[in-house]
């Protein structure tokens, strides 16, 4: 891949993210990163990331914020070739895409259309899903929508949590980036349009979302929930008997959840 072809090219992540990125593209071609203005804990390692590249740092703000024209006013003094995502959280409105005339691409932990959208690694396991996977895509005016470039399929496991999954998500990235990235670079991806008809979008989980319905909910989902939302996240929850919080942050063995049912079952 030359420095030619590739051009100039921004990488919007997290801390998390942007290792992955830089085993894959040139580094002497990144002129920016971009970091999400809500995960500011992030900011401090890509600024010095951003640093040690001699690149940009720029910090998207909401759409509605004010200092949104500043940076879309410094994201277009670039004159980027490509903006590559991977590990981020914030949607780009369209004057941002028109930026780079459309050639935006990103890493979604999901196989396109099904799950759009943000968590798509716990949805997968709330919904009870056996397979999932990781798609490289154009960025289009919604929430994950664009053409698909490639994608790399991933069996789902009984004992998976959100962390065992989304680890073999970030490892089988890695192939993603090594067979779908150079033809992007190169200006020669291949673009297969999703079928609408078969998508899905799910909302952001929020603290107060993963809340056990036990009235409602079989144990199969209460299974599916408690181990999309083991820590490092704060865990599933219910109000016991007693009135206080019962919190499930730890994976729970689907033989163990009639247990618990009946230890806080309303």
């Amino acid at each position: 891949m030359s420095v030619r072809s590739a051009g100039r090219i921004a990488l919007a992540t997290d801390a998390s993210g942007i290792g992955t990125l830089l085993w894959h593209v040139p580094r002497e071609c990144i002129v920016c990163v971009i970091a999400a203005s809500r995960w500011p804990q992030y900011l401090p390692a890509m600024r010095e990331t951003a640093y040690a590249l001699g690149a940009r740092l720029l910090v998207q703000p909401p759409r509605q914020d004010p200092a949104f024209a500043e940076f879309l006013r410094e994201l277009r003094s670039l004159q980027l070739d490509l903006l590559l995502c991977n590990s981020y959280s914030m949607i780009f409105p369209r004057d941002v895409l028109d930026s780079v005339a459309g050639n935006a691409v990103n890493v979604h932990a999901a196989l396109l259309p099904k799950n759009r959208g943000p968590n798509p690694v716990q949805w997968c396991l709330i919904k009870g899903e056996v397979r999932t996977g990781v798609t490289l895509h154009f960025m289009g005016d919604g929430a994950d929508d664009g053409d698909i470039v490639g994608q790399r399929a991933i069996d789902v496991f009984e004992d998976d949590t959100w962390v065992t999954l989304g680890e073999r998500c970030d490892a089988e990235t890695e192939t993603l980036l090594r067979d779908f990235l150079p033809s992007v670079l190169a200006g020669r991806a291949v673009r297969i349009p999703q079928d609408c008809t078969a998508a899905t979008l799910n909302p952001r989980l929020t603290p107060n979302s993963p809340r056990i319905d036990w009235a409602n909910m079989s144990d199969r989902d209460v299974f599916n929930l408690i181990r999309a939302q083991v820590a490092p996240l704060a865990g599933a929850y219910c109000m016991a008997k007693d009135g206080t919080r019962a919190v499930f942050d730890q994976y729970v063995a689907m033989r163990d959840i009639p247990k618990l049912r009946e230890r806080h079952a309303g």
